[in-house]
């Protein structure tokens, strides 16, 4: 019986530890640099960065080290261990500027270590694969109601002798933006060599598990799988059927528009380009998180109202004065599509706008107010 009881409270103190090592992630990203080169080796450096949220009951700490997982082509090279090179705490990106409860707790943690890798053709695949993502309302849970997907990040350094450095991400991967509020997250790459890059929206790979929560690297490479989204939501509907998250595949902004509350997460990837040949692409995972503005619950946050929204043809403007106002309705780059003066009742048509978000903004003398319109089908 004590040999029993014994073993019992042992599997009981494992159980507790892997979940406390449990990172709940909300974003990272691999950064490769290219460093010199000598006979048939190339030197890189590679940096993980990794946020986590910590607000939880028992905050935490990252790992201590990591095990990066490096493949020449579909065979294991290399399975590196590297250790945390420092850990902060930082704020999340808000790019609609508007006043929520912020984020109480997130934490970044660095970690670096150079690596010698033989020149080859076939390249390499870095991974670092590790559990968990935490409560994402768009993501998928098992019968409990509990997460069950991890995080994989992925990045590729190319063969042919290219000297290649990937790009460099100028925010963190977590924003916060206002319920029903049209965001605009300027978070463009910089690469190093000059490279051209384009972006694209992608499924974000799943990872390790509570039960493992970092597994070992496996002796060859296969494509990571990808999560499986909740019911309603998909890659390109990050929010739902009735939000909006596109990207521009030309500068990596994100346009965010969401009627649900709470953390969602996506991955962005950067293709670079050379001499008009795709070299590389990296990974970006990012999580956003929702929230009420304060002091507003589920309300018309403007007294104007589209009917009807979403609309493809013509759309009447509620809500306004019987009084001359100037109107102006700009895309979600920014751009004025329309504009003009009116008293009264404004309708317009839509019919031969682009699909996507728009904002009306009414200018009643030194009072504006706006209003979201949405183009669809």
């Amino acid at each position: 019986m004590k040999n029993l009881k014994k073993t019992c409270l042992l599997l009981f103190v494992v159980f507790i530890l892997q979940n406390a090592s449990a990172t709940h992630t909300l974003g990272s990203y691999f950064q490769y640099k290219y460093l010199s080169t000598s006979g048939n080796n190339d030197k890189y450096k590679i940096t993980l960065t990794l946020y986590s949220d910590c607000a939880i009951n028992i905050i935490v700490p990252c790992d201590t080290a990591i095990s990066v997982c490096i493949y020449e082509g579909s065979t294991i090279y290399n399975n590196v261990q590297v250790l945390k090179k420092s850990s902060n705490y930082v704020n999340a990106q808000n790019p609609d500027n508007c006043s929520a409860t912020p984020y109480s707790c997130v934490q970044m943690c660095e970690y670096e270590t150079t690596v010698d890798l033989k020149q080859n053709t076939s390249g390499y695949h870095l991974t670092w694969v590790r559990c968990c993502r935490g409560n994402i309302e768009n993501l998928q849970r098992d019968i409990s109601n509990t997460p069950i997907f991890g995080s994989t990040l992925y990045a590729f350094i190319p063969g042919n002798e290219t000297k290649n450095s990937n790009p460099v991400f100028a925010q963190t991967p977590w924003a916060k933006i206002c319920f029903a509020d049209t965001a605009i997250w300027v978070n463009p790459a910089v690469d190093p060599d000059g490279d051209s890059l384009s972006y694209s929206i992608e499924t974000p790979m799943a990872g390790g598990s509570d039960v493992i929560p970092a597994p070992d690297c496996s002796n060859t490479f296969s494509q990571p799988s990808s999560v499986a989204y909740a019911p309603g939501y998909t890659t390109n509907t990050l929010f739902g059927a009735d939000g909006l998250s596109t990207l521009d595949a030309l500068n990596g902004s994100l346009t965010l528009y969401s009627k649900r509350t709470g953390y969602f997460t996506g991955t962005t990837k950067v293709t670079e380009w050379r001499k008009g040949v795709a070299i590389s692409t990296s990974n970006f995972d990012y999580s956003i998180a929702v929230e009420f503005p304060l002091g507003i619950k589920n309300t018309e946050i403007s007294s104007l109202k589209a009917v009807p929204n979403p609309s493809n043809g013509l759309c009447t403007v509620k809500g306004l004065n019987n009084e001359p106002y100037s109107w102006v309705l700009y895309n979600s780059q920014g751009s004025i599509v329309r504009s003009g003066n009116a008293t009264g009742v404004l309708q317009l048509n839509t019919a031969d706008l682009s699909l996507g978000m728009y904002m009306l903004r009414i200018q009643e003398g030194a009072t504006a107010r706006d209003c979201k319109i949405l183009v669809g089908e």
